[in-house]
């Protein structure tokens, strides 16, 4: 049971919650549905992902168990910060003015750009979910801890970003 329980873990570890369509079963309408998902679907999963991550912390690295929390709890406050509606709105302008200097062929050349940097990042995700799971069927705690280790880095670089960006937002009249 506890196998099945660490692999159900490793395989949504790191599952993009919008990658899970919504399914609506009601027949009732879902409004500001987009091509992935609602919103409260999004945050579902997410919060099931960070539940899988703190069981996983706890069980292969329980030393950094605060440390994970704190991650967590700030990009849950982050996130809330950025759902502000004055504060997209604020996001909503700034991005479309960059968007409305670009050349087409300047547009054409970043949607590329975008494009390559999320398949790639894509990538990179399916691989970390490969090794971890790797990792956890050979009880190769050392790996796993090291992948965990990764995963905290990139979430804390990630808040850094989030943080600088609410800010910077913040800070426009």
């Amino acid at each position: 049971m506890k196998k099945i329980l660490i692999l159900t873990a490793a395989a949504l570890l790191l599952a993009l919650p919008g990658t899970v369509l919504a399914h609506n079963t009601s027949g009732a309408p879902i409004e500001h549905r987009h091509h992935m998902g609602n919103h409260q679907d999004w945050m579902k999963q997410q919060q099931k992902h960070q539940e899988m991550l703190l069981s996983l912390v706890k069980q292969y690295s329980p030393d950094t168990l605060s440390n994970w929390q704190k991650v967590i709890a700030d990009r849950n406050d982050l996130m809330k910060q950025f759902r502000d509606p004055a504060l997209r709105e604020k996001f909503k302008e700034a991005h479309k003015k960059q968007w409305d200097k670009l050349s087409e062929e300047e547009k054409q050349k970043l949607f590329q750009q975008k494009k390559a940097e999320w398949t790639a990042k894509k990538e990179a995700q399916k691989k970390f979910t490969e090794d971890l799971k790797t990792a956890i069927d050979a009880k190769d705690q050392a790996k796993i801890k090291q992948l965990l280790d990764q995963k905290y880095t990139q979430m804390a670089e990630k808040n850094k970003m989030l943080s600088d960006k609410i800010a910077e937002l913040k800070s426009q009249n």
